[in-house]
């Protein structure tokens, strides 16, 4: 019978600047694995670590059987260069290494928005990534996220977006907000409930918004709608189109 091959465990204890910090990551094989690989010469902030490493003590090593935990804790934190095409500056956000994934939360400015920031993300190649935002936005800031209101939104609304890589939900809190309708004869005013959320798979033909679901006053609309490659109207299947109590 074959002995057990025993562990071995490496801890370390680490302080000093985020840069530093993102050098040591860099040249760890978890780095490539959660595709995550900053610039340590453009990054910012501080750093503090304990972090702990266990694996068995043979020749050959998988990926899959080295455990990593602890907790990294970044204060002031911007890596310097984009994340999926956004800056992030002024993070203070706490990483658990656990159950074969980072789990990251906190707070940071996302392109100049204060965010609440949820992520999880594998440490290997088996597992889900999930990131949850929540932040306030303007009526500017909405458009770049792809919340194009136009004219219809004065206010900031208060956004929460869950993305899984594949598909992202979005949800909408009105309450802030002014929201004008003419067309329909619809208003809404600031300090008023509203809500709003829906669906978002964006693909190389075109993007489509499906699962929308619209309540604010005498207000609900439901369906789908789908755009073009160019984020342009193509077609729309609402099921529910309500903007005053006559219309139900």
């Amino acid at each position: 019978v074959d002995a057990k091959v025993p562990d071995g465990e490496v801890a370390l204890r680490l302080s000093g600047t985020a840069s530093a910090g993102i050098a040591l990551w860099n040249r760890l094989p978890l780095a490539e694995d959660a595709d995550f690989s900053p610039d340590p010469a453009k990054a910012a902030g501080d750093l503090t670590a304990d972090l702990s490493i266990r694996l068995p003590l043979a020749e050959e090593i998988a990926d899959t059987d080295i455990v990593y935990g602890g907790r990294i804790d970044l204060t002031g934190f911007a890596p310097g260069t984009p994340i999926n095409g956004r800056s992030v500056t002024r993070g203070n956000l706490a990483i658990e290494l656990r159950d074969g994934a980072a789990h990251l939360s906190g707070k940071a400015q996302i392109d100049g928005a204060p965010a609440d920031v949820f992520l999880t993300l594998p440490l290997s190649g088996d597992g889900e990534t999930k990131s949850v935002v929540k932040l306030d936005l303007d009526a500017a800031a909405a458009k770049s996220y792809g919340l194009d209101l136009g004219d219809m939104l004065d206010g900031s609304v208060s956004v929460e977006m869950t993305d899984t890589g594949v598909s992202r939900r979005v949800s909408v809190n009105l309450a802030k907000a002014e929201i004008n309708l003419p067309l329909v004869g619809f208003r809404k005013p600031a300090g008023k409930p509203g809500t709003l959320a829906f669906d978002m798979v964006a693909g190389p033909s075109g993007t489509s918004i499906s699962n929308i679901a619209l309540k604010a006053g005498s207000a609900e609309v439901e369906g789908q709608i789908s755009l073009n490659g160019d984020g342009d109207f193509v077609g729309a299947n609402l099921t529910k189109f309500n903007f005053s109590p006559a219309d139900r």
